[in-house]
């Protein structure tokens, strides 16, 4: 687990690492990394995601969330020395597909209820250098903790840089890495 990554609030500039993670360090400047999330979410904000990392003040997640009003949804946070939040449409599954997309210094979050049409919910960017931190999180910052279930792991190495980060494709990949199913708890 690494608690690395920490939000930083715009208003306060408070600093909170309640999100243990999974990660590791990958070197392409094209892949793709996916993972089908379920969670039982007992409390608002709790969530499960998938995180990328390029340093400490410079990260982004994808989560599935359940939200204030207990709506489930797909909320992303970026941060560059400061970090913001975008809440998605309600989601209506118990679980949902999450998918990083990555061409160079940009990102793409996409989702999917089956794992197959992928909409994209945010494009940004990172400063990165090459390799970066890519990984799986969960989290539990009000309540006493949540269990999140990751399956269908998929890490996709691109030989060219996705054809459109928006559609998340390609038709060139060097190795489709499948990593084992993970359970992470906060």
């Amino acid at each position: 687990m690494d608690e690395r990554g920490g939000r930083t609030f715009p208003r306060t500039g408070e600093v909170t690492t309640n999100a243990p993670t999974v990660v590791a360090v990958v070197p392409d400047d094209g892949f793709q990394l996916s993972a089908r999330v379920r969670g039982s979410f007992g409390s608002a904000f709790d969530a499960g995601g998938l995180l990328v990392r390029t340093s400490s003040d410079h990260w982004a997640w994808l989560c599935f969330e359940r939200t204030a009003t207990g709506t489930p949804t797909a909320v992303t946070v970026v941060t560059r020395g400061v970090s913001d939040t975008a809440v998605g449409r309600p989601l209506s599954e118990s679980e949902v597909w999450l998918r990083i997309g990555r061409d160079g210094a940009a990102f793409s979050f996409q989702i999917s209820s089956q794992g197959t049409h992928w909409e994209t919910v945010r494009l940004f960017s990172l400063p990165t250098d090459g390799a970066v931190e890519v990984g799986v999180l969960a989290r539990s910052p009000r309540g006493e903790g949540c269990t999140v279930t990751f399956s269908d792991i998929r890490y996709v190495a691109l030989a060219s840089r996705p054809s459109g980060l928006r559609r998340g494709s390609s038709s060139k990949n060097r190795s489709g890495r499948s990593l084992s199913d993970a359970q992470v708890s906060d």
